[in-house]
């Protein structure tokens, strides 16, 4: 209505012919004009009140969301930035005006590195500032200053601490990373703010993982293994097995091995209480040996060879030996002792006994010239044992000085 009665003014100020009744009657109305004043001929000077703003020679109501003080020449509007804990708690950064499509100063450094215990999230770490509340994506807040036309919402972006891993709340800075769970402890799933403790009689440790339940274990005693699941109780390794020092974990038994597994399965033997592979042993029969810790069968004694029954230990293939003492030999297969060489007889390699022979004695497998106990003398027969059996050659006697002579 002001804009009306000042546009009036200004047409009858360049009417030539103007009653001064009227003129008077225009400047009553001017003079009520609640928005603008100072109109005169030719040139206008106006200034508006607060909530409106002059645009070419009006004064305009101040836009929604605008304020326009006295005397302004422009809407002075602003948009919201402001801050969402998206999940977290703590005191958010405070929301700030900012001008339309001008830059903004929003938040100081910790606040946006999350180098502060103003806010948290428990069990998280945070990742920054971003424009979106989802997970993923988005536009982050990289400056502390922001230059925007439009109202704007930041959201805290959240990595959840990994398994094995936990972060408490309160007192802790936003941005500072997760803790690993302590030796006796575990964290079995992601985002937690605490560490479950092992049951009792268990521990965890950096060799073991600490991200389950069943990373919590008991170290055996060599000799004793764990037969109930979830009891420490160690009781003696059973006949049959071997028990070295082990980790035993939580819903688990062990800390046993079955001989059985050892090689090819013939060292099923141990004593109770047995801590290592070579306590194991297999039984062999006479006439029998084992070829190689892998062998999965007995195998034959050989000729020339005595296989005695015994027990053959782990990584041993033991329990043969050749028949290579001067007086044994054996001829047959699948024997526990060697035979000896029989008088009369000599040692004709680990596998025969041959004849003496004429002109020579044996005795305990070795053969011995009848020339070497007396010059010229010989034997009657093949199978003498003794250098009585030596006599003078035919032709020939023994004088007294016991040396064959002839007559």
């Amino acid at each position: 209505m002001a804009n009306f009665w000042g546009k009036i003014w200004l047409a009858m100020c360049h009417r030539l012919r103007v009653s001064f009744g009227i003129l008077m009657l225009g400047v009553v109305f001017f003079a009520s004009n609640a928005h603008a004043a100072g109109y005169v001929c030719n040139r206008v000077y106006t200034s508006c009140r607060a909530g409106y703003y002059l645009s070419s020679g009006d004064c305009l109501t101040c836009p929604t969301g605008c304020t326009c003080p006295e005397n302004t020449l422009a809407p002075i509007c602003t948009v919201t930035v402001s801050f969402n804990l998206n999940g977290g708690s703590g005191t958010a950064p405070s929301a700030v005006a900012c001008i339309v499509g001008g830059t903004c100063n929003v938040i100081n450094n910790d606040n946006r590195t999350g180098n502060t215990t103003g806010f948290y999230r428990a069990g998280y770490v945070f990742a920054g500032w971003f424009d979106t509340s989802a997970a993923s994506g988005g536009n982050q807040l990289t400056s502390n200053s922001v230059t925007t036309s439009v109202a704007k919402t930041y959201y805290a972006r959240w990595t959840a601490c990994a398994k094995g891993t936990y972060k408490t709340g309160s007192g802790t800075k936003a941005s500072a990373a997760c803790t690993e769970a302590s030796n006796g402890y575990y964290v079995a799933t992601t985002g937690q703010s605490t560490q479950a403790q092992c049951p009792s009689g268990y521990r965890s440790g950096s060799d073991s993982g600490r991200d389950a339940i069943t990373d919590c274990y008991v170290n055996t005693t060599a000799g004793k293994y764990i037969k109930t699941a979830n009891d420490t109780t160690q009781t003696d390794c059973p006949t049959g097995s071997f028990c070295p020092s082990a980790k035993v974990y939580y819903n688990s038994t062990g800390g046993s091995a079955s001989c059985s597994g050892l090689g090819g399965g013939l060292y099923t033997n141990s004593a109770a209480g047995s801590d290592a592979a070579s306590d194991c042993y297999a039984s062999v029969a006479g006439g029998k040996y084992i070829s190689a810790n892998t062998s999965t069968s007995f195998s034959t004694c050989e000729a020339g060879y005595k296989c005695p029954s015994g027990d053959v230990y782990w990584n041993n293939t033991g329990n043969r030996a050749a028949c290579s003492g001067t007086g044994e030999y054996q001829n047959e297969t699948g024997q526990s002792a060697c035979k000896s060489v029989s008088d009369g007889y000599y040692k004709n390699g680990n596998t025969a006994q041959q004849v003496c022979g004429t002109g020579y004695y044996c005795k305990s497998g070795v053969r011995t010239a009848c020339t070497e106990y007396r010059a010229n003398t010989t034997t009657t027969g093949t199978t003498s044992s003794a250098n009585t059996q030596c006599l003078c050659k035919a032709g020939m006697y023994l004088n007294g000085s016991n040396v064959c002579t002839t007559a």
